[in-house]
């Protein structure tokens, strides 16, 4: 029983500092500028702004990004999906955030950045091992 309380006790801990690591920066993002011009200066001249609007059409898709991953993490705490074991929006959150983090390394190397593209690599890492963690209980009790 020590053991299931401990597991649903990290698993809260897990999903609630992704809310943290992903909230925090769109609430940054909204307060802003959109896009800011950091982001215009970083991204002009490259294969992102030979598309019309591909700088504001991208950081508009990291900001909705950056907006329903917590979202959905935040409605799989409200329906109890750790309490119950069915991890629909949890799941979802998971991708969401792992799709974000391909974005951003990929944007990252775009433009030479290798040190952020790096950072950016280990947060999609981060985030995937925390997914395998979350799940490991669950798919053995289904094998």
């Amino acid at each position: 029983m020590a053991s299931a309380t401990n597991s649903r006790f990290s698993k809260y801990i897990t999903v609630l500092s992704l809310i943290i690591v992903l909230g925090v920066p769109v609430v940054h993002k909204l307060l802003a500028p959109i896009p800011p011009q950091w982001f215009i200066s970083k991204y002009t001249g490259t294969a992102i702004d030979i598309v019309p609007f591909g700088i504001a059409l991208s950081f508009g898709i990291i900001i909705i990004l950056e907006v329903i991953g917590p979202l959905l993490f935040c409605i799989g705490l409200i329906k109890k999906e750790i309490s119950t074991g069915q991890y629909k929006y949890i799941t979802w959150g998971f991708k969401t955030t792992q799709i974000l983090f391909l974005i951003l390394t990929f944007g990252s190397f775009l433009v030479q950045d290798y040190d952020n593209g790096f950072k950016d690599f280990l947060y999609l890492f981060a985030v995937t091992v925390l997914e395998l963690f979350f799940f490991e209980r669950t798919e053995k009790r289904g094998s």
